[in-house]
């Protein structure tokens, strides 16, 4: 999805319909959670 500073962008960006044309491609049918890894402390992970 790409890199943001602001979390708000990131939360539209998964509700937004392109994603979820993406994850089609993919042939990805759930998804059950999304989480960000922290880029400082890469084993770091922030659920959206």
């Amino acid at each position: 999805m790409g890199y943001s500073e602001d979390l708000k962008i990131v939360q539209d960006a998964i509700n937004f319909g392109e994603v979820k044309e993406q994850l089609k491609e993919l042939e990805i049918k759930v998804v059950t959670k999304y989480q960000i890894r922290d880029n400082y402390f890469p084993t770091n992970y922030y659920l959206l």
